[in-house]
């Protein structure tokens, strides 16, 4: 299945069926590689480190459960090394396209209800690009008549360097966030926090993308995060909206990529104890949540 295309005068995003997932971001004019590419046909090992997965529900829930309004909501413990599931039921299915135009598409996803999870559900992703960004906007639409818990997010990886004729140490990341929420063996939060020199560095936009392993989880200040080319002063601005307040950053081996993850809620927030505060969505029945999020390439 060949990927679709958006271009325009200067910018031209891929993005596949499978998932909805924008699997490529380029900039000819900056000579810019945003997005670290998946390319067609390609099985890789991780497939949540290429172009920008949508996780419905995102990231880890503990023993693959929870309750909700006298109900359980069960998944697959698809983690077993840490007896969780992980990055929810949308990553891996094919959209159906409902519009395709030459800057825009639109796709669907209707998911029906099935034993642990009660509701007929909707997903719609649209794309626009722009000549200096793309702009997603995910509706989450719940079909049912019974009020359904919510968590959305996405496993976006950017290239490090993004611009040819770069290296990675002229890469910085910047972002307001508050202090670590701190993870335990398992990647679950331990109710603890902590704000260190990273942390001062990333406030700061003085952490080279890339000068160490990380693997962090914050609760974000503003809404946007930047990564910062000085030698080719070339800026990638990442926004989203007030949804998706909560951020992990991953880097894997500090060697090609850096994940700037926005995600609806803390991580494992489904316990019934704080839940609320800590992002928990529902939709309510018949109705839906949408959520926006821009990639924007530009010098300064």
């Amino acid at each position: 299945m060949a990927f679709l295309v958006l271009t325009n005068s200067d910018m031209r995003a891929l993005v596949d069926e499978k998932g909805a997932n924008c699997v490529s971001l380029t900039d000819s004019r900056l000579s810019a590689s945003v997005l670290r590419p998946l390319i067609e046909g390609e099985t890789p090992e991780n497939p949540f480190l290429h172009g920008s997965p949508v996780l419905m529900p995102q990231n880890r829930i503990e023993g693959g459960a929870f309750d909700y309004d006298g109900r359980r909501y069960t998944f697959p413990l698809n983690e077993p090394t840490t007896n969780c599931h992980i990055h929810g039921e949308v990553y891996d299915k094919t959209f159906r396209v409902v519009e395709k135009d030459d800057t825009y598409c639109v796709l669907s996803l209707f998911l029906p209800e099935r034993e642990g999870f009660l509701h007929d559900r909707e997903v719609v992703i649209r794309y626009d690009l722009t000549p200096s960004s793309l702009r997603r906007t995910a509706t989450v639409k719940n079909l049912s008549v019974l009020d359904m818990p919510l968590s959305f997010g996405y496993h976006t990886t950017f290239n490090v360097p993004f611009c040819d004729g770069s290296d990675k140490e002229s890469v910085f990341l910047s972002a307001s966030v508050g202090a670590e929420i701190k993870r335990d063996s398992r990647f679950l939060p331990t109710g603890k926090h902590g704000f260190g020199s990273v942390e001062k560095s990333i406030n700061a936009g003085t952490f080279p993308a890339l000068s160490r392993k990380i693997s962090k989880h914050y609760r974000a200040i503003n809404d946007t995060v930047t990564l910062t080319d000085t030698r080719r002063r070339v800026k990638v601005e990442y926004v989203c909206d007030e949804k998706l307040p909560y951020r992990l950053f991953y880097n894997g081996n500090a060697d090609e990529y850096i994940c700037l993850e926005p995600i609806s809620c803390r991580v494992n927030c489904y316990g019934e104890k704080g839940r609320d505060e800590a992002g928990f969505l529902t939709v309510p029945a018949r109705g839906e949540v949408k959520f926006t999020d821009e990639i924007i390439v530009k010098e300064y």
